[in-house]
């Protein structure tokens, strides 16, 4: 049987927006060892196992044995905001590097490009859809 967990972790892990550090100072290991993990070089031990799965939400069934797509990350609304409130920090560090004169274009920008990307999923779930 195929093990998944390296792929998985790593597909989880940048999700979630972490960095191989930022996880392994979640789980208390260093980051080397998400490194190996997710590299396949390495497997945790089942009580580490445990703690990721709980980490991430995700049975230890499926973080072993099942290839993780996108589509099956489930988005409750705690993840939701997570996942807001990491893209909106990250925004506004950029945000403020920008001269002052120059943020209303960037604005316009940002705005311009959000709908841009809001069209191109919508394009592209309806190519699925066929």
């Amino acid at each position: 049987m195929i093990n998944y967990f390296g792929e998985n972790l790593k597909k989880l892990r940048i999700f979630k927006g972490l960095s191989t550090q930022e996880l392994g100072n979640e789980l208390g290991v260093a980051q080397s060892t998400v490194s190996n993990w997710e590299s396949g070089r390495k497997e945790p031990n089942f009580a580490v196992l445990q703690r990721i799965s709980v980490y991430f939400g995700v049975s230890t069934d499926r973080m072993l044995n099942h290839k993780i797509s996108e589509s099956d990350i489930i988005l409750d609304d705690n993840t939701k905001k997570e996942i807001i409130n990491r893209l909106a920090q990250e925004l506004y560090e950029k945000y403020e590097s920008i001269p002052d004169k120059d943020k209303p274009f960037v604005e316009n920008e940002l705005i311009e490009y959000a709908d841009y990307l809001k069209h191109k999923v919508v394009a592209k779930n309806k190519v699925r859809k066929k």
